[in-house]
C-alpha cells in the first residue's frame, strides 16, 4: 500500500483506442530490461547451534525436516558449507548442483548505501571499516555496491573481487553528503497540533491511541520516506538477482523506525505498537519477500540516523531516545529474522563485513521446489533438527508471486535501476505536454510494438495477441506512482510484414514535474517483456 503523493502521481485516460494498422519501420536502440524472475527452487540456508550458540557441523539431511504452511515437504536437495568449502554429503544425489566438493563456496555480498536516512559521519565511519575488511574476502567471494540518496540510485561497482575496485567505490560512497540530518530537522518539527484525529486507518486492531493534526503528517510523511528507500532496495536485490553462490544483502540502513507513528508520538501513555505491528510489517515486507524469493539473507546494518537526536528538547529526552532506538533496532531484527541473517547493532556495526562473512562460512544448504500457484501469498517456512539441544536460524517464508506481480515488479525496477538489454525495444514518441490544471499537465504518448516480438493466436477473424501494458512514473523527488496494468486483446486481419509496428497512442496525466518513465508491453502467452525508459520535462 502506498499513500500521499505515490497514489496520485499518474493517471491513465480512458480506456486504450483501437490500435492503427501496421507501420514500416525500425524502432530504435532504447534499453530494455530481461525476463522477470522465474524461481522455481526456494533455497533455505540454514544454521544449526547449541544452546551455547557453537556451530553444529556434520549433520545429513535425514537430520532435518523442513515444513511448509504446516505440512511437510520434501527436501529436493541438501548440502553442507564448511569453512567456505562445500563438504561431501551422504547422498551426492541431492547435493546442491553447483557446489563442487572441497571447493570454495563463494559469497556474494551485495552491500546497500542509505544516504536518505544515514548521517554522513557515521556512515563513513562504517564504509571506513568495510574498506579494512575488505581485504579478508575469501577468494571465491564478491562484491557490489550501490548507493540511493532518496532519488537516484546508483550502481558504483558490479560484482568484483578486485580489492583496489572495491576501495575505490567505497571512497566515492564517502565523499558524498549523505540527508540524515534533514530527516532529524524534519522530526524536529513535530509539535502539537490544535485538534485531535484518530490513526484507526494505520492500525488494524481497533484505535489505540490518537494523533494531532501535525503528527499525523508526519506519520504519513515518514511512512511515505521509509517504502522509497523499501523499492529502491527491491529494485536493487532484482538487478542483482543472478549470482550463483550464497546471496547477502549488506544493508546499511540509517534508523528505519519499524512503526513510524509510535516513533513520532514517542509516549508510552499513547503507545500504538501493538496495533500497528501489523502495518509495520507490511511496510517491510516488499523487501522481505523480495530477499527470499531471490535466496538473499539480509545482514541490516545500524547506521545511526533518525535515532541519534530526539523529537523536541525536554527532560524526558533520554526516554525518547531509548524508545526511538528500540524502535528503530526492531526493524532491523525483524528483517534479519525474517530472512535468516543477523541485525549489526550499536558497536557490531564497525565489524559488519567481518560478522557478515564469518556468519556465511558454515551452514547447511537445503532447496525445494514449492508447488506454485502464482496466488501472491507468503508461505511460511520451519526447518526443524531432528536431535534434541539443537536450534536453527533461516528464512521463515517465501512470497508466491504471481506472473502479473512479477512483471510489475520488473518493469518498476527497471525504473529505478536499469538492467541489461533483452528482447526488442518500443520506440517512443512522446508529445508536448499540454496544462491540466494548476499543477498537472496531460502528455500524449506514442507507442509502437514491433509485431514481430509478439505472439499470434488463431481467432475467429484472424489472430489475436493478448497484451499487458504498464506505465511505471518516479518524478523528480524520487516519488513513484502504482504501476497501472492495462490489458490489451489486440485482432489483426492478417499477419503482419516482417518489421511492422503495431502502433497505440494515449495520454498520461500527471505533476507538472520532471518525469522518468518506463513503458513496458509484456506479451502474456511468451512472457517477453519489451520496453523503453525515457524522460518527460513539464
Amino acid at each position: 500500500m502506498r499513500v500521499g503523493v505515490r497514489s496520485l502521481l499518474l493517471t491513465l485516460l480512458a480506456s486504450l483506442p483501437a490500435l492503427s494498422q501496421p507501420v514500416l519501420s525500425q524502432p530504435a536502440e532504447t534499453p530494455v530490461f530481461s525476463e522477470v524472475v522465474d524461481v522455481r527452487v526456494v533455497n533455505v540456508e540454514v544454521v544449526v547451534t547449541d544452546r551455547r550458540g557453537n556451530r553444529i557441523t556434520g549433520l545429513g539431511a535425514d537430520d532435518f525436516e523442513l515444513i511448509v504452511d504446516g505440512e511437510v515437504a520434501p527436501i529436493g536437495y541438501f548440502s553442507e558449507v564448511r569453512d567456505g568449502a562445500a563438504v561431501a554429503g551422504d547422498d551426492p544425489a541431492r547435493a546442491v548442483p553447483i557446489l563442487e566438493t572441497g571447493r570454495p563456496v563463494g559469497t556474494y555480498i551485495l552491500l546497500f548505501i542509505d544516504e536518505f536516512f544515514s548521517i554522513t559521519r557515521d556512515r563513513d565511519r562504517v564504509l571506513d571499516a568495510i574498506e579494512e575488511q575488505v581485504e579478508r574476502l575469501g577468494p571465491e567471494d564478491r562484491m557490489a555496491i550501490v548507493r540511493y540518496d532518496g532519488d537516484d540510485l546508483e550502481m558504483l561497482t558490479t560484482w568484483s573481487r578486485d580489492r583496489a575496485e572495491l576501495a575505490d567505490a567505497l571512497r566515492r560512497a564517502r565523499g558524498r553528503k549523505s540527508l540524515g540530518l534533514q530527516r532529524v530537522s524534519e522530526m524536529r518539527q513535530v509539535r502539537s497540533g490544535p485538534r485531535v484525529e484518530s490513526i484507526a486507518f494505520l492500525g488494524s486492531s481497533g484505535l489505540a491511541a490518537e494523533l494531532t493534526v501535525e503528527e499525523r503528517y508526519w506519520v504519513e510523511r515518514l511512512i511515505d520516506q521509509e517504502e522509497r528507500v523499501i523499492d529502491a532496495a527491491v529494485a536493487t536485490l532484482r538487478g542483482f538477482a543472478a549470482p550463483p553462490g550464497r546471496k547477502v544483502f549488506l544493508l546499511l540502513a540509517g534508523g528505519w523506525p519499524f512503526d513510524a507513528a509510535e516513533y513520532v508520538i514517542d509516549d508510552p501513555a499513547r503507545s500504538t505498537f501493538d496495533s500497528l505491528v501489523e502495518r509495520g510489517i507490511d511496510v517491510w515486507s516488499p523487501l522481505v519477500d523480495t530477499a527470499n524469493l531471490l535466496g538473499y539473507t539480509i545482514y541490516p546494518v545500524d547506521v545511526p540516523g533518525l535515532e541519534t537526536t530526539t523529537v523536541g528538547v525536554d527532560q524526558a529526552a533520554p526516554r525518547q531516545s531509548f524508545l526511538q532506538e528500540n524502535n528503530v533496532h526492531h526493524t532491523l531484527r525483524h528483517l534479519a529474522r525474517e530472512t535468516g541473517g543477523e541485525p549489526l547493532i550499536n558497536a557490531e556495526r564497525l565489524e559488519a563485513l567481518n560478522r557478515t562473512s564469518a556468519d556465511t562460512r558454515s551452514y547447511y544448504w537445503l532447496g525445494f521446489t514449492p508447488e506454485r500457484q502464482g496466488d501472491d501469498r507468503r508461505h511460511r517456512i520451519e526447518v526443524r533438527v531432528k536431535r534434541p539441544g539443537l536450534e536453527v536460524r533461516t528464512r521463515e517464508s517465501f512470497f508466491d508471486f504471481s506472473r502479473r506481480r512479477e512483471v510489475t515488479l520488473a518493469v518498476e525496477s527497471a525504473l529505478r535501476f536499469g538492467a541489461p538489454p533483452s528482447a526488442q525495444p518500443l520506440l517512443v514518441e512522446v508529445g508536448r505536454g499540454a496544462r491540466s490544471g494548476i499543477r498537472r499537465m496531460t502528455v500524449p504518448i506514442s507507442v509502437a510494438i514491433p509485431a514481430g516480438a509478439l505472439t499470434l493466436l488463431p481467432g475467429p477473424q484472424g489472430f489475436v495477441v493478448q497484451l499487458e501494458l504498464r506505465v511505471a512514473v518516479l518524478d523528480e523527488d524520487g516519488a513513484a506512482a502504482d504501476t497501472p496494468v492495462v490489458p490489451l486483446t489486440l485482432t489483426l486481419a492478417e499477419r503482419p510484414e516482417p518489421g511492422a509496428l503495431l502502433r497505440y497512442d494515449t495520454e498520461l496525466t500527471m505533476r507538472r514535474k520532471q518525469h522518468d518513465l518506463v513503458i513496458a508491453v509484456y506479451d502474456v502467452p511468451s512472457g517477453a517483456i519489451l520496453s523503453s525508459k525515457l524522460e518527460v520535462s513539464p
